[in-house]
């Protein structure tokens, strides 16, 4: 049985009650238990088409009782945090559509998914020691930049934040994640990736920088002992300054195709990485056909490409 088929049987009864002459209207909210065995996500609860708007109050709910709970293609404006508030048992919350704009992290919460909302931040209690979140996925939303606090989330295993409009990265954000295992930031519109102290990311296997808008990124404080996956491809990259293997012990390979990296900096990338083996890269390496644009497998510019120069300055060679 797909989500679809549960969601009549499934969904939350919404009483309302109108009083005229100037009176605020008013919604009782009650979700009752009304499990799906055979949904894959086992939905507890389904919230559907709710509104509340700046005349709404919560005068009750009941969510004591209820640990997965899906919300869909609701509006909330002005009462996410009593919302939220009231799923003192949630421990997966997943929010579809709808018009979202703050989600207030329970610290009960293990799973959290938000898809196609209107939604602009998450909220992190900086003073909260007590949270459980294991699995954070954002897709296709707008927040510009990471949740602040993140790294409150000690428990972390995945991080997902794709499509979510994302302009710059601050590594020290994820510092502390000591148990996050997988990281893709695609899809976004990251120029810039800024690291301001030695990061260590333990756990680190898959990290998902791709199709964004790196021309850039600086590896010299970057310590990942377990990484495998690295993927930059789709990107403007025109070389990585400061690669060291001691800093990436178990990574054999880097997708690295769609990009501009320059001739002379990857002959002498592969040249000292010799053992390395990445997609994108080759030893048969060739010069980009100016009239061919963006290649997978090629590169563009030499010594006195301003790539270069770039990359000579950010090492202090020049």
């Amino acid at each position: 049985m797909d989500r679809n088929s549960c969601w009549i049987s499934l969904c939350l009864v919404v009483l309302a009650t109108m009083s005229y002459h100037r009176t605020t209207l008013a919604k009782n909210i009650t979700c009752w238990e009304l499990p799906c065995r055979q949904n894959r996500y086992h939905f507890d609860c389904c919230i559907r088409n709710l509104e509340i708007d700046d005349g709404t109050t919560i005068e009750s709910a009941n969510f004591a009782r209820q640990q997965y709970i899906l919300l869909e293609d609701s509006n909330i404006y002005t009462v996410s945090p009593q919302l939220f508030q009231l799923m003192t048992d949630a421990k997966m919350l997943e929010i579809i559509g709808g018009f979202v704009p703050w989600v207030y992290l329970r610290p009960s919460l293990t799973m959290l998914t938000i898809t196609d909302s209107q939604t602009k931040q998450i909220f992190i209690d900086p003073e909260q020691k007590k949270y459980r979140l294991i699995w954070l996925e954002v897709r296709n939303i707008t927040m510009k930049e990471l949740p602040p606090n993140l790294n409150q989330l000690r428990d972390l295993e995945h991080i997902g934040l794709v499509d979510s409009g994302l302009e710059f990265l601050v590594m020290d954000q994820f510092d502390g994640l000591n148990k996050l295992e997988e990281l893709n930031l695609s899809g976004n519109n990251i120029a810039r990736i800024y690291v301001n102290f030695p990061m260590r990311l333990p756990s680190l296997r898959c990290l998902q920088l791709n199709d964004n808008q790196l021309t850039a990124i600086d590896l010299s404080f970057w310590h990942m002992p377990e990484l495998t996956t690295f993927d930059l491809s789709s990107n403007q990259l025109k070389y990585m300054a400061h690669y060291n293997s001691n800093q990436f012990d178990k990574l054999c390979a880097i997708k690295a195709e769609r990009n501009k990296w320059n001739c002379k900096w990857l002959e002498e990338f592969l040249h000292a990485c010799f053992h390395f083996r990445g997609y994108g890269f080759s030893e048969r390496q060739v010069e980009c056909d100016e009239d061919v644009e963006w290649r997978e497998n090629c590169c563009y510019g030499n010594e006195t490409d301003v790539g270069y120069l770039e990359y000579l300055r950010e090492m202090q060679l020049i």
